[in-house]
């Protein structure tokens, strides 16, 4: 007698087996794709390469591949300067915090918890 063998699949590949296909038109092509992200934002996705498409080529005509790349390296560009910015928003956070922190620090050196004087500094 032949036993049936189950192998569950990992569970990162979990969702995606459960998940319908979502048909979404880009460039004038129909695709059926299955991701982990849902319906509306697949299709939020391809209004923004559709978008930039019609930036790109002038019209809503189906695209030819060569466009379809230019879009995905625009994109790509955008995304390089998005994480820029955006790490560069954190560093001068960070900064902002470490000299707030000196700050509140340099006030508060020389007094104990209770804003006591500590023995052996002069207070002022």
């Amino acid at each position: 007698m032949r036993g049936t063998f189950h192998i569950p699949a990992p569970e990162w590949y979990r969702p995606l087996m459960v998940r319908p296909a979502v048909e979404v038109n880009v460039g004038g092509q129909l695709y059926r794709l299955v991701a982990s992200s849902g319906e509306q934002t697949l299709q939020r996705y391809a209004s923004v390469v559709n978008e930039r498409l019609r930036e790109l080529t002038g019209t809503d005509r189906p695209a030819h591949p060569q466009a379809m790349l230019l879009v995905a390296m625009a994109l790509a560009h955008d995304l390089e300067e998005e994480r820029a910015r955006r790490n560069e928003a954190r560093d001068h956070a960070a900064q902002m915090l470490r000299t707030l922190l000196e700050r509140v620090n340099a006030a508060l050196d020389g007094v104990d918890e209770n804003g006591e004087p500590l023995p052996g500094l002069n207070a002022g």
